[in-house]
């Protein structure tokens, strides 16, 4: 019987990453560890923007409609203003970004799994390769972590202050 839709798509029962390897060996406990959070969060990224930019059309929709049908233009304004902080918060939150950048490296990590289960280079020696499957994917997440860090530098960087200092004495 398949478990729950629930647990079946939270806990990822059922996926061949949760089986092992042909031969019977178990995944070491952080790869299958790291692959659950990345799977997870890139549900519940893919989710959330797909949440997101639901709301978001709907309002965009709603404006037109609130204009023509109600002829209210508080109604519209309000839609419209709704509309503006939403498109602002879909920019700050940037969860397409986050879907994709989790799946790239659940499917890194899912095909150096691969490579493992079939004894493929550079996974021949059986009495290693657990260990360097668990560096490699260790590798993987600390590249993933240092992209979210530099592309948060960046927006940093080049994001403006909503009202610029003065410059210099008034004159």
């Amino acid at each position: 019987m398949w478990p729950s839709r629930k647990s079946r798509w939270n806990d990822a029962r059922g996926h061949w990453m949760q089986m092992g390897t042909a031969d019977g060996t178990e995944l070491p406990p952080l790869v299958t560890q790291e692959w659950r959070w990345y799977a997870r969060s890139a549900k519940r990224a893919r989710n959330a923007y797909f949440a997101f930019e639901s709301i978001t059309l709907l309002t965009a929709a709603a404006v037109p409609v609130a204009a023509g049908v109600w002829n209210s233009a508080t109604v519209a304004a309000v839609l419209g203003a709704a509309l503006v902080v939403l498109t602002g918060l879909r920019q700050i939150a940037d969860l397409h970004h986050y879907w994709v950048s989790y799946t790239q490296v659940r499917y890194a990590i899912e095909h150096e799994v691969v490579l493992y289960s079939t004894n493929t280079a550079p996974y021949l020696d059986r009495g290693t390769s657990a260990g360097l499957l668990a560096s490699t994917v260790l590798t993987i997440v600390a590249k993933e972590g240092q992209s979210w860090s530099s592309r948060r530098a960046q927006i940093t960087a080049t994001s403006q202050p909503l009202l610029s200092p003065p410059q210099g004495p008034p004159s």
